[in-house]
């Protein structure tokens, strides 16, 4: 009975080997930015990308999509920062950020001469934004979501909410969205960028699972940033 034992522990040691060494071959893989983005690329500063001046009234901190690479969203560091607004994106564990939701904490504090904070992101990114804000509602100014949804209930906050998705998304589907849209606050504004899709929310290629678009990433980023810049100001 001891060898059937000893002999099944070593079955069940190798399947958790085998499944961490898969998940970390999984995570490994990354998509990467592409050349254009890499020119856009803001200064590493504690433990991410910052874009803009960090004694800026209003900052912004923006969660990648699963297992992008943070350079991916530089049209739109830039392009907020140009707008007058900070903007950082954390480099997260393996491009999760799954694995650190709450790193927009350490963030706050690295800059404490910002007096309003927005914090958002894309996809994965976007739910990790959605669930710190859950915990965080008094000390954030707004939430956004790009190709994104929240499996939190926001719904009794009085968060304001930017919801911003791609009507050729095939990823974050307009149905799928739909299905989550009763977790979010009364206070939320709902755009839909009809030709957008997922990928074009950063800028790292094609992505398996997606609808083409006639957009280039930096026309769907132009049209994020007027949004988010108008939801901002109001």
């Amino acid at each position: 009975m001891k060898k059937i034992w000893m002999r099944l522990l070593t079955i069940l040691a190798a399947i958790i080997l085998l499944v961490l060494i898969a998940a970390i071959v999984w995570a490994s893989f990354t998509y990467e930015a592409t050349e254009s983005a890499e020119d856009l690329s803001g200064q590493e500063a504690n433990g991410g990308w910052q874009f803009g001046q960090p004694d800026a009234e209003i900052g912004i901190i923006f969660y990648q999509g699963a297992k992008v690479e943070p350079n991916a969203y530089n049209y739109l560091g830039s392009g907020l920062s140009e707008e007058g607004y900070f903007v950082f994106v954390p480099t997260m564990p393996f491009n999760l950020a799954v694995l650190h939701p709450s790193k927009a904490s350490n963030i706050i504090s690295q800059y404490p001469d910002i007096d309003e904070w927005y914090i958002g992101g894309h996809s994965l990114g976007g739910a990790m934004a959605a669930a710190y804000a859950e915990d965080h509602a008094d000390s954030l100014s707004g939430l956004f979501l790009l190709g994104a949804y929240s499996a939190n209930d926001l719904s009794d906050t009085s968060l304001s909410v930017l919801d911003i998705s791609g009507g050729l998304d095939g990823l974050s589907t307009p149905e799928k969205m739909d299905s989550y849209e009763e977790n979010l606050p009364e206070e939320t504004t709902s755009v839909v960028i009809e030709q957008g899709n997922h990928a074009n929310f950063g800028d790292y290629g094609p992505q398996k699972g997606d609808n083409p678009s006639p957009l280039t990433p930096e026309e769907q980023h132009t049209l994020v940033v007027n949004e988010l810049t108008e939801w901002i100001n109001k």
